[in-house]
């Protein structure tokens, strides 16, 4: 999600998977027995089988367990792990929770020594994408049934962002890109909804000023607070082919569309909380909207940064949402929404037994787990199903900013790497203090992830 940090169902059981059989075919056995069990399988629909275990899979998140019911996703994860136990005797869960400052390095050394997870939480394109070497291929365990009942396969499929090729984790929950903004700081200074084009929003800041009010939240001293942003504006300016084409070089980052987005951003400098250059984004940046200091902040239709924990801290009528404003000269993608799954369930090369970590994958997107996840967390389920619980407990303005989307190209951060994200705040912060143009910054971005290098 984009990178934003952490804080994002279907019945269980389809796809028989072939684990704990509690025999092993032996030359000895006659034909007939042979032909009877791959019948068996065959009618099963069953991936590969790696043998009867009893086996404690090891679980890598940067979300974490928890079994404090105010916990949010920790607690969900606690009690999805607890019901997936309880129905899958013989397979125990040790969810390990790792920073995410250093996700990516430590998963880095892991693979290496070929040790670590089982199981790894991931996020879908970019995150996904960088380790197919070491990740299995999931083809082979999942049926087509099964894929049919989520979306959000092509963010962890390769060829990169595509529906069809090799699958290298199973998508969970949704993530797109909304805004959110403060109904009493609004109707403080007498404004009586959020702005719909970027003009609007503008006038919108200047009023809120006006009246002491911070119209934005930001913070980009962890190069987070300007991608938060982009999250948002530039999948609403671009359409989908040429936002997937940012990460395959069909599309250049050096483009007067993104130079467009930059500068947006750079007139939105005068509205941010005073001091955000020197600000992180994850914490004090994001908690400025929830602590009711300023009036609107670029959110996620999420588990973090999202409706649920401002709900909470503002009250439920408080909260209003509102999809990216309309940018002058770019009406045609306004109704466009940054979108993507939230994480995926990927499994290790070297995992214990395969055909369990996929199971345990599989069980976090059921709508049981998916339901779990919603009440306790905000997340989004990403079910096709619309009848499987949806959109339960989510305002009416997500539902209707999603369900009339007339376009879901993925977020700028999910088709950046960890390297290249840091290396945009850093141009972007450069360019809000007047130390670079923004057409050199644009040119810079370009160039680094053409080269590796800056």
């Amino acid at each position: 999600m984009g990178r934003t940090q952490p804080a994002r169902i279907r019945a269980e059981g389809r796809g028989f998977r072939a684990r704990g059989l509690g025999f092993r075919v032996r030359a000895v056995l006659s034909a007939m027995i042979v032909t009877v069990l791959a019948m068996v399988l065959a009618a099963c629909g069953s991936g590969p089988v790696d043998g009867p275990h009893e086996v404690t899979l090891t679980v890598w998140s940067f979300q974490g367990t928890s079994p404090d019911p105010t916990a949010g996703v920790p607690y969900a994860f606690y009690l999805i792990d607890k019901n997936f136990e309880a129905t899958h005797p013989g397979i125990q869960i040790n969810m390990v929770t790792q920073p995410w400052d250093n996700y990516r390095p430590l998963f880095s050394a892991a693979a290496a020594a070929q040790s670590g997870p089982d199981v790894w939480e991931a996020l879908p394109g970019s995150y996904t994408y960088q380790y197919t070497a070491v990740l299995k291929p999931l083809n082979a365990y999942l049926t087509p049934q099964y894929k049919a009942t989520l979306t959000g396969w092509d963010g962890v499929t390769v060829p990169q962002w595509s529906n069809s090729g090799t699958i290298y984790g199973i998508p969970s929950e949704l993530q797109a890109g909304v805004w959110y903004y403060n109904k009493a700081l609004f109707k403080k200074a007498g404004l009586t909804g959020p702005p719909t084009t970027w003009t609007q929003l503008i006038a919108d800041c200047k009023t809120l000023e006006a009246h002491g009010i911070t119209p934005l939240a930001n913070g980009t001293a962890d190069d987070e607070g300007a991608l938060n942003y982009i999250n948002d504006i530039l999948p609403s300016m671009l359409p989908a082919n040429e936002m997937i084409g940012l990460s395959t070089g069909k599309y250049s980052w050096a483009s007067p569309t993104v130079r467009d987005s930059i500068q947006l951003l750079k007139n939105l400098v005068p509205y941010y909380e005073s001091g955000f250059t020197g600000l992180l984004y994850a914490g004090p940046g994001s908690d400025l909207f929830p602590g009711g200091h300023t009036a609107m902040i670029p959110g996620l239709a999420s588990n973090n940064n999202n409706y649920f924990q401002y709900e909470q801290a503002l009250g439920k009528n408080n909260v209003g949402v509102f999809r990216a404003p309309t940018v002058p000269g770019y009406e045609q993608y306004a109704n466009q929404v940054g979108f993507e799954a939230d994480y995926s369930w990927t499994v290790t090369k070297w995992a214990q037994d395969t055909s369990a970590a996929v199971e345990y994958a599989e069980f976090m997107t059921t709508p049981q787990s998916e339901k779990i996840l919603l009440d306790d967390g905000g997340d989004i389920p990403n079910l096709t199903d619309s009848t499987a619980s949806w959109f339960t407990g989510t305002p009416v303005q997500i539902e209707h900013i999603l369900k009339t989307s007339t376009g879901t190209p993925p977020p700028p951060g999910a088709v950046m790497d960890s390297a290249l994200s840091t290396f945009f705040g850093e141009q972007t912060d450069d360019v809000f203090t007047n130390s670079e143009s923004v057409a050199a910054a644009a040119q810079n971005i370009q160039s680094y992830e053409l080269s590796g290098g800056p």
